[in-house]
């Protein structure tokens, strides 16, 4: 599913016209409902184990179960905690684009750098860039 959204994604990127835009918009909403489903799907199921440990009164696995299910919900993840995936790699383009969705004149990110140092780096500062995400995305660390 992802697989499919992601070269077709590249597709557009590499010929941008109207009917790859919408054969590319009309995957991510696929991609979303699915995701979306399986969320609800998930959901609807931890309802039920956590109302069955309450009809029961079994109060020490209730809570678990709901302090388990809240902590994941507020847990945030990052990139490198997702799976590589074979073959991706950082492209030129996501990280300009990246760059451009960044707000100028706000306070430091979390690297201690301004917004519009990226913004202002020119070409070698986003193939740097480029790089250490991909070394990142690789080795599933941030050196």
């Amino acid at each position: 599913m992802l697989e499919e959204k992601n070269r077709r994604y590249r597709a557009y990127l590499n010929e941008k016209s109207p009917s790859r835009k919408a054969a590319l918009d009309n995957n991510r909403n696929t991609v979303k409902r699915k995701l979306r489903e399986m969320q609800n799907t998930w959901l609807s199921q931890k309802a039920d184990e956590i109302q069955s440990y309450a009809d029961r009164n079994d109060t020490k696995w209730f809570y678990d179960a709901a302090v388990t299910h809240q902590r994941r919900r507020h847990q945030k993840t990052s990139p490198c905690e997702q799976q590589p995936r074979p073959g991706y790699t950082s492209t030129l383009p996501e990280v300009e684009k990246a760059i451009g969705q960044l707000s100028r004149g706000k306070a430091l990110g979390a690297d201690g750098i301004l917004a519009d140092v990226y913004k202002h780096g020119g070409p070698q500062t986003r193939k740097k860039l480029t790089e250490l995400f991909h070394t990142m995305w690789v080795q599933r660390a941030v050196p």
